[in-house]
C-alpha cells in the first residue's frame, strides 16, 4: 500500500500493534497515547521508506493534504505539507508495550525520531541502535530498561535530543563524540545506579545493583567460612581432648600443639575480620 502517514494518536485503541511492514511507503507512524499492549513488532524494522534518507514523491501523492502537528523533543511542532516528505518518524509512546526493544529497528537508517517513552519496556538498549545514523531524537524515558548504556550511542552524530530518564540503567555513562554534547543531568535522572558525567557521581565510589548484590553475597560467604572454621575447630578440639583425658603424657604433648595452632588460627581470623569490616 502507498501510505506515507499513519496518525492514530490519542484514541482509545487496545490490543497489539498490527502488521505494518507491508506499508513500504510509510514515513510517519504515530500511534501514541493509546492503550496498546504486547510487544513492539520486530518487523517494524522492515519499513522500507524509513531505511533511507531519500524522500519519495509518492508521499505527496498518497500522503496528506494538510499541515501536521508532530510531538518532538517534549513539544509539539507544526510541519508544513511540503516539508513532511523529509520526515521519518515513529512515536509509540504512552502505551502499555512491554518486553525488549527489537534489534531490527537498528536497520531504519533514515529514521529521525524514535519515541518509545512511557511504556513498560524491559531488557537492554540494543547496540544495533548505532545503525540509525540519521536519528535526531531518541526518547526511551519512563520504562524498565536495565544494564549499561551502550557506547554505540556516541556514534549517532545527528542526535540532538536524548532522554533515558527513569529506567533501571546502571554503570558508567559513555563519553565521547555526540554524547559529549549532552550536559543536562536530567536526561539520566531516575537511574540510581548510573555514574559519571554529567551526573557528578564518581564511578569509583558507585557500584551497579548487580555489583552491589554480588559484593553482599561475597561478604556473607566470608562470614560463613570463618564461622564454620571456628565451630569446626572448637568441636574437633574438645572431642579429641576429651579422649585424651586419661592419657596424661599424650595430653600435654597434644595440648601444646593445639595451643600453637589455636593462636595462629585466632590471629588469622582477627586480621581478616578487621579487613572485612574496613571494606
Amino acid at each position: 500500500m502507498e501510505l506515507g502517514l499513519l496518525n492514530l494518536r490519542s484514541n482509545a485503541f487496545t490490543g497489539n500493534i498490527p502488521q505494518l511492514s507491508l506499508l513500504a511507503s510509510l514515513q510517519i507512524l504515530d500511534i501514541s497515547n493509546n492503550n496498546l499492549s504486547g510487544t513492539i513488532p520486530w518487523n517494524l524494522g522492515n519499513l522500507s521508506a524509513m531505511k533511507t534518507s531519500i524522500w519519495s514523491e509518492d508521499f505527496y501523492k498518497h500522503g496528506i493534504s494538510n499541515d501536521l502537528w508532530l510531538f518532538m523533543k517534549g513539544n509539539e511542532y507544526e510541519y508544513k505539507k511540503l516539508s513532511l516528505g523529509f520526515v521519518k518518524y515513529i512515536d509509540l509512546s504512552n502505551n502499555d508495550l512491554f518486553e525488549d526493544i527489537p534489534e531490527e529497528l537498528g536497520s531504519l537508517h533514515g529514521l529521525q525520531n524514535l519515541n518509545l517513552s512511557r511504556n513498560h519496556l524491559t531488557g537492554t538498549i540494543s547496540w544495533s541502535i548505532d545503525g540509525m545514523q540519521r536519528l535526531e531524537v531518541l526518547d526511551l524515558s519512563i520504562n524498565n530498561l536495565s544494564d549499561a548504556i551502550p557506547s554505540s550511542l556516541a556514534f549517532l552524530y545527528s542526535l540532538n535530543h536524548l532522554n533515558l530518564s527513569y529506567n533501571n540503567l546502571s554503570g558508567r555513562i559513555p563519553t565521547g563524540n555526540q554524547l559529549q554534547t549532552f550536559t543536562d543531568p536530567s536526561i539520566y535522572a531516575g537511574n540510581p545506579y548510573l555514574c559519571g558525567r554529567p551526573l557528578g557521581k564518581n564511578c569509583t565510589q558507585n557500584v551497579t545493583k548487580g555489583e552491589e548484590k554480588e559484593d553482599a553475597n561475597e561478604k556473607i560467604e566470608v562470614i560463613w567460612l570463618y564461622t564454620s572454621i571456628a565451630l569446626g575447630f572448637i568441636i574437633g578440639f574438645w572431642t579429641i581432648r576429651g579422649t585424651l583425658i586419661l592419657k596424661r603424657k599424650w595430653r600435654f604433648i597434644f595440648c601444646r600443639v593445639i595451643d600453637k595452632l589455636y593462636d595462629k588460627l585466632h590471629a588469622m581470623i582477627i586480621v581478616n575480620m578487621r579487613k572485612f569490616r574496613r571494606e
